[in-house]
């Protein structure tokens, strides 16, 4: 018995001693990356509206220590942006949260619909200024912000009003952020009794029937009518529509900037250059309100409908420019030097 208990234990041992043999010539287990982090996205969406602005090039911009910078390709979605025939875009921005500024720039097929009444030089109201050979070096603009208070959205609509306000909130001391972008998109917006974000209303596009007899939005309106205004001034006494929007509306904005966003209500014949008066878009904004009621009323498949409420509205807008155009002029001040 003695015996074989003996042989019984060193089998035990043996087995043992393999099984601990085994155990330390074993494989560790992979080491598991952990995923990549998924970027986080902002869709921007607008339109290009002073007439409407086609095939033109969207550059997007943040801002670093105040100043803008443009995005690279890795902090975008798409390399290259351009407005469709109705002047909208859409553009994603990866991994980025505060003030933006998107820029429209002229390429060999941008155009833009001219939308004075009284014409745009040579151009006739409602048809399209050949930007690349008329205007190559028109640049307009527009700041807002985005992040998380967008929920991965953001309205970016591009005027010659969010142009005005872009060269005040740049030229603010106290830097591009939500506040100034607020402060002084509020300026420009309450010049022209506009309620509502210059970025996120869409301006009606004044030159198109079809678009006016659509509208339901007063304000919107109202900012496409003080859009067709701006227009109607910067082309006042021109034949010519070479250059004209670009040199005026850098001396608006230049004006405007020195006088801390101030408009001048009436034209000062004694001062040389261009000066954008108040008075004189609303005038124009006023004739616009006509122009498009005529164009509804003068289109074949329009005047088959019922337009008699947008008709209406646009007579009130008519009227309500026309007051706020008396009442400036009967309380005109002197402006801030």
């Amino acid at each position: 018995m003695k015996f074989n208990r003996s042989i019984i234990s060193l089998a035990l041992i043996s087995a043992l001693s393999a099984c601990g043999g085994s155990s330390s010539s074993s494989t560790p287990p992979p080491i598991v990356e952990p995923p990549a982090p998924v970027p986080v996205k902002t869709v921007i969406e607008g339109k290009a509206i002073k007439g409407t602005i086609s095939n033109a090039v969207v550059t997007v911009y943040k801002y670093v220590d105040g100043q803008a910078v443009k995005l690279e390709a890795a902090e975008l979605a798409a390399a290259s942006i351009i407005t469709e025939t109705d002047g909208s875009y859409t553009v994603t921005i990866l991994d980025y949260d505060g003030p933006v500024k998107v820029e429209l720039s002229v390429d060999e097929n941008t155009t833009m619909i001219c939308d004075a009444p009284a014409g745009c030089g040579e151009v006739a109201y409602g048809d399209p200024i050949a930007l690349a050979t008329v205007d190559p070096t028109l640049v307009l603009s527009a700041i807002s912000t985005v992040g998380t208070d967008n929920a991965g959205t953001a309205n970016l609509n591009v005027s010659a009003l969010t142009h005005l306000a872009a060269a005040l909130i740049e030229s603010n001391d106290s830097g591009v952020n939500a506040e100034t972008i607020q402060t002084q998109s509020s300026v420009i917006a309450n010049a022209f009794n506009i309620m509502g974000s210059l970025t996120e209303l869409e301006p009606t596009a004044i030159e198109n029937a079809a678009s006016v007899a659509g509208e339901d939005n007063a304000n919107e309106l109202r900012y496409g009518l003080i859009n067709a205004g701006i227009m109607n001034a910067l082309f006042s006494g021109e034949t010519d529509a070479s250059g004209v929007l670009s040199a005026r509306l850098g001396e608006v904005v230049d004006d405007l900037v020195e006088h801390d966003g101030a408009l001048l209500v009436n034209q000062d014949e004694a001062d040389e250059g261009f000066e954008l008066s108040l008075v004189e878009v609303l005038d124009g904004a006023g004739e616009a309100a006509v122009a498009a009621a005529e164009a509804i009323a003068a289109d074949s498949e329009l005047a088959s409908q019922d337009n008699s409420e947008i008709i209406g509205e646009l007579e009130q807008q008519e009227t309500n420019l026309e007051n706020q155009s008396e009442y400036e002029e009967a309380n005109e001040g002197e402006r801030p030097k």
